[in-house]
């Protein structure tokens, strides 16, 4: 730059008649703005910027020449100057002299259609903007505004939209009264536009306000555009134009390129309601009522809420679409006339409860109507306990946690207690568990003159039983219950040693041996094959002669099933027996 700054010196005394070419006066200008401010310039580099001033536009501002050679340059080279403008208009000498005022008319007089066919350097258009933005500050304003031009050069070169909008974005963090984008739009949107240009002003608004959809960022300017569009325009078009982006976006429709976000339903509607500045966009919050009414996917159990999102939302305009969304279902009371059809209910509206489960956990509108909701499942499920078929008490069993979860959210003055509920969910899972150890044995196990006809009638019914209420069950089978357990510990004796060859082939010795055995009691068999829950040392010795040959190998194999409850030194004592 200061070798260019001492040829403009020696052009300038040798009055040679030449002068640096637009793009060469960007870069110098460009470079010294980056090391000091126009009114920090020495006066002869001052000096030197303004001789070169004078080849960049005649008396009435219409025609700009490029070096010695006197051609016309194009429409972009002088957009190219804005920002050198800009930068120069800082110092008070320079705006005095008479070489900046024609070179400020000019400016004033940029024809992009004129260019239209010309290519434009994407890279220098990045600089040139870019350089235009740093320059503003809350004190001053710029000499030549850089917007009114983007205007019209995206009206004939569209295709640097996606730029321009980028930029304006990335380069101000100033509210959107003093955004570049606002001020842009407000260009484009101005009364006296002809309505030749109403087609392109459409094209070209709804192009950006689609690249504002794109990422969360982003969108943040698009919501105080929803929230402030009068400061854009009063007129329909905009407004409908805003309307159709927000409608397109949240029906997913929305035209989308490579690198948009996959946003969900719900995610976009959360991320408006967290949206203080939507609050304020009431003439677009009919829209987004609309659109949830017309989905079933933002519902208080549609499993996706989090605490984080709820604590987020702006509850006032919650309200709007509570409605829409409220899908809390009635508690259906149980009687002896629907016990199959409400039982199923009371599971469902369980489980609903559980799907809302980060409603429950903070404050919020929907809290106190779910905790009613909550304790009259509850409140069913305790008073009406003896009418519960036993496929309610297994849906219990298996949420008991979750029941435990929620019900710890609720208030102690409006909860009912769970204590009998817990007991007989317990009772329930003990006697599941019995009939599963039960059914294990019995098709191992036991032959049909090992069990009484109540025990076949309870064993045959076990997969019916579900359908049955619970208590009465219980009740009818009363004795058969106790009877299996007392044997409960023998069963699961049985259980922890099927995996060993010896005792199965013990087990049916015996089962022959008492086969023929008259009037014997059920499960007669428990009782003749273990001393203490172990095979008999005769049994071992019965076994010892029918494998002679291997017996001690086999006995050490299986010892940990045969005597699981010997250490391995009295294990060893029994082997060298």
């Amino acid at each position: 730059v200061y070798q260019a700054l001492f040829m403009c010196a020696l052009w300038k005394e040798w009055d040679m008649r030449q002068w640096l070419s637009a793009r060469q006066f960007f870069v110098m200008i460009y470079t010294l703005s980056k090391e000091k401010s126009a009114e920090q310039l020495h006066a002869f580099v001052l000096q030197i910027i303004v001789h070169n001033l004078s080849v960049f536009g005649n008396d009435d501002g219409t025609v700009l020449y490029d070096n010695t050679e006197k051609e016309l340059c194009s429409a972009f080279d002088k957009f190219m100057l804005i920002p050198c403008l800009n930068y120069l208009a800082l110092s008070k000498w320079v705006t005095q002299q008479k070489e900046f005022v024609c070179f400020s008319k000019m400016l004033q007089n940029i024809n992009f259609k004129a260019d239209k066919l010309r290519t434009i350097d994407e890279k220098i258009f990045e600089e040139v903007v870019t350089f235009d933005l740093c320059l503003r500050t809350t004190e001053s304003h710029p000499n030549i505004s850089i917007e009114s031009y983007l205007v019209t050069l995206l009206q004939c070169c569209p295709q640097h939209t996606e730029l321009t909008v980028q930029l304006l974005l990335n380069n101000t963090n100033k509210g959107i009264e003093n955004q570049g984008l606002t001020r842009v739009l407000q260009l484009m949107w101005a009364k006296g536009e002809e309505d030749k240009k109403a087609n392109i002003m459409k094209s070209l608004t709804s192009n950006i306000l689609q690249l504002l959809l794109e990422d969360k960022k982003n969108r943040v300017y698009w919501i105080e555009l929803l929230a402030n569009s009068s400061m854009i325009s009063n007129d329909k078009l905009f407004s409908k134009l805003l309307r159709d982006s927000l409608k397109n976006w949240l029906d997913g429709t929305e035209e989308k390129n490579d690198t948009s976000e996959n946003v969900s339903f719900h995610s976009k509607v959360i991320e408006l309601l967290s949206s203080d500045t939507f609050a304020k966009a009431k003439l677009y919050h009919q829209c987004l009522i609309e659109s949830v009414h017309e989905r079933d996917q933002l519902l208080l159990n549609n499993k996706k809420w989090t605490s984080e999102e709820i604590g987020k939302v702006n509850w006032e305009l919650w309200q709007k679409i509570l409605d829409q969304i409220n899908n809390i279902p009635e508690v259906e009371v149980l009687d002896k006339k629907n016990v199959e059809t409400a039982s199923k209910n009371l599971c469902s509206s369980l489980e609903y409860c559980f799907e809302c489960r980060s409603w429950f956990k903070q404050k919020n509108p929907m809290q106190s109507p779910l905790f009613k909701f909550f304790n009259q499942v509850l409140t069913q499920l305790i008073k009406k306990d003896n009418l519960l078929p036993i496929h309610v008490y297994e849906d219990l069993m298996q949420k008991w946690k979750d029941i435990e979860d929620i019900f710890s959210y609720c208030s102690m003055g409006s909860k009912p207690s769970l204590q009998n509920l817990e007991k007989i969910v317990n009772e329930c899972r003990q006697f599941f568990e019995l009939l599963r150890m039960f059914e294990r044995i019995r098709s191992d196990y036991l032959f049909e003159h090992d069990l009484s006809d109540r025990l076949k009638e309870l064993g045959q019914q076990n997969k019916s039983l579900r359908k049955q209420r619970f208590l009465k069950v219980k009740e009818d089978y009363k004795n058969e219950l106790q009877l299996l357990k007392s044997y409960e510990q023998k069963m699961n004796i049985i259980l922890e040693r099927s995996q060993s060859v010896m005792f199965n082939e013990i087990w049916e010795k015996y089962n022959k041996q008492y086969e023929s055995t008259k009037d014997q009691t059920p499960l007669f068999i428990f009782n003749k094959d273990f001393q203490n829950g172990s095979p008999k040392y005769q049994d071992l010795w019965w076994m010892f002669t029918k494998y002679s040959n291997g017996i001690e190998k086999c006995l050490i194999n299986e010892m940990e099933y045969l005597f699981p409850e010997y250490d391995n030194k009295q294990r060893q004592e029994i082997a060298n027996n």
